[in-house]
C-alpha cells in the first residue's frame, strides 16, 4: 500500500479515536468539519414546542440537531444543570450513541426549567 494512503487511514483512525474521547460534542465538530455531514438528525418520535423570544412564537423542535442548534442559538437560560445535560445528550444522539428519545426527554426537561415549553391543548401533553 503507498505510503500516503496509510498516513490517511492512520490520521483517520487518530480522529476517530479522538472523537471517542472528547466530551461535549468538541470532536463532533472536528469531524464534521473534516469528513463533512456524518450526523443522522435524530428524529423525535412528536415535535416538543417551545415559545422562544418577545412575541414567545412557537417552535415545534422535532429533532435533537433542531434542538442542539437552539440550545445554542437561542436558549434562554443557558448554564443550568438540564441545560447542559440536554444538550450533551442531544450530541450523544448525534453521534449515535443514545436514541432520540433520550434527547426529547432531556430537551423536554430543559425547557420546562427554563420556562419555555409550550403546553396548551391544542398541542397535547408533554410527558
Amino acid at each position: 500500500m503507498p505510503l500516503a494512503i496509510v498516513r490517511t487511514l492512520k490520521a483517520r483512525q487518530q480522529i476517530a479515536t479522538s472523537i471517542a474521547t472528547f466530551r461535549h460534542g468538541l470532536a463532533l465538530v472536528l469531524a464534521q468539519q473534516f469528513w463533512g455531514d456524518i450526523m443522522d438528525n435524530g428524529w423525535f418520535d412528536r415535535p416538543v414546542p417551545i415559545s422562544l423570544g418577545i412575541i414567545g412564537d412557537v417552535y415545534n423542535v422535532s429533532s435533537a440537531r433542531q434542538a442542539v442548534d437552539i440550545l445554542d442559538h437561542r436558549w434562554p437560560d443557558a448554564g443550568t444543570a438540564k441545560y447542559r445535560d440536554a444538550r450533551f445528550t442531544c450530541l450523544q444522539v448525534l453521534q449515535g450513541l443514545k436514541k432520540p428519545e433520550a434527547a426529547r426527554r432531556a430537551f423536554t426537561e430543559a425547557a420546562r426549567e427554563a420556562g419555555i415549553l409550550f403546553n396548551d391543548d391544542s398541542v397535547g401533553s408533554i410527558p
